[in-house]
């Protein structure tokens, strides 16, 4: 009986192997076209000319630039991930109830804030780290009932403060 030459699979085999050009920043036509389609859509829904495929995108773009700052990427505070998720999450429940796709006046500062980041992220991210984030956030988006990472950490962050108490 002849020998195999293949190894078994592992785990280890079966993770995604990246060449060293994923090491490099993201070209920078890609930096501009995913940055302008972030505006584009902040703007159509601070215009009312939003609809949920724009709130989605910026709800998309909200985790995304999250994952990058759990990966190191970016100076930005829990805080501003928490009020933009809010605000998406209000504007969602205010258009399903009323129609119109669009951000308040109060809910814009948020995202704001948080776009500022993603751009410096996407300006310096490497490729294989963007690819990353979207691997993890393609994951979570495929759950049959997808939980926050946002909140999910603010949970984990909340227990541990508790913890910290009760073995004081």
């Amino acid at each position: 009986m002849p020998v195999s030459s293949r190894r078994p699979r592992t785990k280890a085999s079966r993770r995604v192997r990246w060449s060293t050009q994923t090491l490099l920043p993201l070209p920078h036509e890609s930096v501009r076209s995913l940055s302008l389609n972030a505006h584009l859509a902040l703007e159509a829904c601070k215009a009312r000319d939003g609809n949920r495929h724009m709130l989605n995108e910026l709800t998309r773009l909200t985790y995304l630039s999250f994952y990058m700052w759990k990966a190191g990427i970016g100076e930005i505070d829990l805080a501003v991930y928490q009020a933009a998720e809010d605000a998406l999450n209000q504007a969602v429940a205010g258009a399903e109830r009323t129609g119109v796709w669009h951000l308040p006046e109060s809910h814009i500062r948020a995202l704001e804030q948080m776009l500022v980041a993603y751009d410096g992220q996407i300006a310096t991210v490497s490729a294989r780290t963007y690819m990353e984030a979207v691997i993890r956030l393609d994951r979570v988006l495929s759950q049959n009932t997808p939980q926050s990472p946002v909140a999910k950490m603010l949970a984990t962050e909340q227990l541990k403060i508790r913890a910290a108490g009760f073995n004081s």
